[in-house]
């Protein structure tokens, strides 16, 4: 099952796994309550979101699907460590589906047999993470994660949080990292045996939709490039890094994510470059959301339908990295079909 399945990005990371491992899986429900993620979500695997709130499931509920597998990508907004964030942790009403989820578990007579939290880096310090590690304790095996999809040879930012659990007596391919935060997943292509990556860092021009006459509609507007020029992250397609997107990216320039400098005869390093007046003639533009797409891991053929720029990048911004993600679930289902 589906936790907070936003746009799929679980799903897309599930094909992946299983095109790698030769495995099969069968997603039987998917919940989220974003009537927009639920149309895009439909659009990409014909299958209708369940839109109920978690907070109103009981044991006999969840216990019915049968489910082997859980994916879930709880709200990160009590944890994140962006700039004015308040970090309520289990306080903020936007934890409560989760951590009703943790009350049910225990009495579950159904429960999965793994399961895999995505989240951002700050929840590895929160209070629900303990109650998280408290109610898995007794019964499974777990390992957690810190993973950016630069490790991957994708150059973008975008560091985040991961539980990995197997009941017992299942357990992982290196089990001698049970209970350890792991900054590499161990028994995997993209990395060595000492855990570090072994992918160089692939540019940005890899993943832009080339001399699309549509582009011009995402430069950036001289309005917000005079209110924080000095805050903008710049990068040019000959790059290898770019910021993490938010969901505010499209709205706002500064620590949304990077912007695309097209002009490349300004060299922003040289002395004869500095200024504000200089920015207007870098030709700056925002990453379309199709290159966003691209840059998380989703497949050519995903479609947003007929959503609009704004909530393709509200959409994205709440997304997760399929690459990143589907490594990960290579690892926690060694070849095991499930039903999910």
């Amino acid at each position: 099952m589906e936790f907070y399945s936003g746009i799929g990005g679980m799903h897309v990371s599930l094909d992946r796994a299983a095109r790698h491992t030769g495995g099969s899986f069968e997603v039987l429900c998917a919940f989220d309550i974003n009537p927009n993620a639920n149309v895009v979500y439909q659009l990409n695997f014909g299958l209708t979101v369940n839109h109920k709130s978690i907070e109103n499931f009981d044991c006999d509920y969840l216990d019915s699907f049968g489910a082997d597998t859980w994916l879930l990508s709880p709200p990160c907004q009590p944890y994140t460590l962006q700039k004015g964030a308040k970090q309520k942790d289990t306080e903020d009403p936007r934890a409560k589906s989760f951590l009703h989820l943790l009350k049910l578990f225990p009495t579950l007579k159904k429960p999965p047999t793994r399961i895999l939290l995505e989240n951002v880096r700050g929840f590895e310090m929160s209070e629900t993470r303990k109650q998280l590690l408290s109610t898995m304790t007794p019964s499974y095996n777990y390992q957690e994660f810190l993973l950016s999809p630069t490790q991957f040879g994708l150059p973008n930012s975008r560091m985040r949080y991961f539980f990995l659990a197997k009941k017992k007596p299942e357990d992982f391919l290196d089990p001698s990292r049970n209970g350890s935060v792991l900054c590499f997943i161990p028994c995997c292509k993209y990395f060595d045996s000492e855990g570090r990556p072994l992918e160089g860092i692939k540019k940005i021009e890899c993943y832009l939709e080339g001399d699309d006459p549509n582009l011009h509609s995402y430069l950036v507007p001289q309005r917000l490039l005079q209110k924080t020029s000095r805050v903008m992250d710049i990068t040019k397609k000959s790059d290898s890094h770019s910021c993490c997107f938010t969901k505010a990216y499209g709205q706002y320039v500064e620590g949304t994510g990077s912007l695309l400098q097209q002009n490349l005869d300004i060299d922003l390093d040289s002395e004869d470059s500095k200024g504000t007046d200089i920015i207007e003639k870098l030709e700056l533009r925002f990453f379309t959301p199709r290159e966003i797409a691209n840059l998380h891991g989703f497949p050519a053929d995903f479609t947003f339908g007929s959503l609009t720029k704004k909530q393709q990048y509200q959409l994205l911004g709440n997304s997760l990295n399929c690459v990143v993600v589907g490594n990960l679930l290579q690892y926690l289902l060694q070849n095991q079909d499930s039903k999910i």
